[in-house]
């Protein structure tokens, strides 16, 4: 975990939100269809790449409580774990709240440099 990661997460209580999953344990239920990742960042962010199995919806869609946000929320299965990731773990909190508020059982995956760190595939958007 990079260090700005690391400081996200010591000062915001939206970077603790949810359950804490590594990125492997993210890997490895995507992988065996037991959970969904998606990637809250901004369109700017995921030029970079974004972890592959990831669907992207951004933060400023959610923020705006808009349609693709809404119809996003609404095509979610119950049936398995969102797991969310963002720069540092922030924005995934914000979004964990609004999904564990409708019944979704939810995990932090916490920054995008945690998923490149351990290794794992990235796809450009």
């Amino acid at each position: 975990m990079s260090i700005l990661n690391q400081i996200f997460r010591v000062f915001s209580k939206d970077a603790r939100k949810g359950v804490a999953v590594t990125p492997m344990a993210a890997f490895e239920a995507a992988s065996k269809s037991k959970a969904l990742i998606v990637d809250v960042r901004e369109m700017m962010e995921i030029q970079k790449g974004m972890a592959e199995p990831a669907i992207w919806l951004a933060t400023t869609e959610i923020e705006a409580n808009s349609n693709k946000a809404l119809n996003f929320i609404a095509s979610l299965p119950k049936n398995k774990t969102i797991m969310v990731y963002c720069g540092a773990g922030v924005r995934a909190g914000r979004f964990i709240d609004i999904l564990s508020a409708q019944g979704f059982k939810t995990a932090n995956l916490g920054g995008f440099s945690d998923w490149v760190a351990a290794g794992l595939p990235v796809r450009k958007p």
